[in-house]
């Protein structure tokens, strides 16, 4: 509903939540459910076609304590009011990178999908879809031949639900590589695996990101290192279009550069924004219904260290033609509003404002 919003926390006695019912109407906060106290923990949220909202929480054990994370989600009422009883989901976490973080989606007609990271051998993405009644169904595991990591959720009123996430080779200190793959939700919520791009060193690709693109397509993000380097999350950044079970056009080279962090968008009509972060500040790049990227000029300002912690993430989310976009540079916190019209022009390199 227009002017409604909502924002959720975590702090030291649980999940806060404030929100308002209009633009002009005052912002409401509540304790919308008691958790462990752990600063560690974390939570994102979403609107519920029906009215209210889905939160889901990253629950971190109290005190450290050495028990599994675990994740649960909320179902609230318009005003941020709990409207059933929270519901856990199990072992588990989502958002523990500093990358910027997609674990939940909107469903067309009510509720969400989530997706999340199991502990343990081995490690698996689990696919959890909120029911008309309110509740979650029993996570399912997306099927894959090797285990997974890095999960990546989007969608799109309307539109198809992928997931993207890494089939892990190897794991280093900061990250873990392997095949980039994406599977459609289907039925909202099985998970069909579509694949990905064949890679001649696919032990060097790693943190994947998919946008629907187009009436029925996805859009692919990537980083592939041209060479092995160590205690390294720098790589050029790759894409790469997949119709159906099939990868279209080849491997797009987004920027050869070193970057980091690189996470894809959907706009309105059909197009995908990816955007970025390197020596330079932030690279983006946009693609119509076709697939094809081409550079649009960044956001203004140095961007983020690439060894940057969780606590100063950064962060990017679309609305319609609409793209905002906040990261931490030292102790500042920038903030970056841009509208993309459709249209040729749009797609022309280093058109618009910022």
């Amino acid at each position: 509903r227009a002017g409604e919003a909502l924002v959720a926390w975590e702090d030291r006695d649980g999940v806060h939540v404030a929100a308002r019912a209009s633009g002009r109407a005052p912002w409401r906060a509540r304790l919308a459910a008691p958790s462990t106290g752990s600063p560690i923990g974390g939570v994102t949220a979403a609107r519920d076609a029906r009215g209210g909202w889905v939160v889901a929480e990253r629950q971190f054990p109290a005190n450290g304590s050495g028990m599994q994370d675990r994740v649960r989600t909320l179902v609230l009422a318009g005003d941020g009011r709990p409207a059933l009883r929270a519901q856990d989901l199990g072992p588990g976490d989502f958002g523990i990178d500093a990358r910027p973080v997609s674990a939940l989606a909107p469903g067309d007609v009510g509720g969400a999908t989530l997706v999340f990271e199991t502990e343990g051998a081995p490690r698996t993405i689990e696919i959890s879809a909120d029911s008309h009644a309110g509740h979650f169904v029993p996570p399912l595991a997306l099927p894959s031949p090797r285990p997974l990591a890095d999960p990546w959720l989007a969608s799109v009123p309307g539109g198809p639900t992928f997931v993207a996430a890494t089939q892990i080779i190897r794991c280093g200190d900061v990250v873990c590589f392997g095949a980039p793959a994406v599977w459609a939700i289907m039925n909202g919520i099985t998970p069909v695996r579509l694949g990905g791009p064949l890679l001649h060193h696919p032990g060097r690709a790693f943190g994947p990101s998919v946008a629907p693109i187009g009436v029925s397509d996805a859009a692919l993000v990537f980083q592939l290192k041209t060479a092995a380097q160590a205690f390294s999350v720098l790589a050029p950044v790759r894409a790469a279009v997949i119709q159906g079970d099939q990868i279209v056009g080849g491997l797009q080279t987004l920027t050869s550069r070193p970057a980091s962090e690189p996470v894809v968008l959907p706009l309105g009509e059909g197009r995908a924004l990816a955007m970025w972060s390197d020596a330079r500040g932030l690279g983006a790049a946009l693609a119509g219904p076709n697939g094809h990227f081409y550079a649009v000029r960044a956001p203004v300002g140095p961007g983020p260290a690439p060894y940057h912690s969780n606590p100063t993430n950064r962060d990017a989310r679309t609305s319609g033609d609409w793209v905002a976009a906040t990261w931490q540079q030292g102790r500042r916190v920038r903030v970056s509003v841009r509208r993309f019209p459709p249209g040729a022009n749009a797609l022309k390199a280093g058109s618009g404002g910022v």
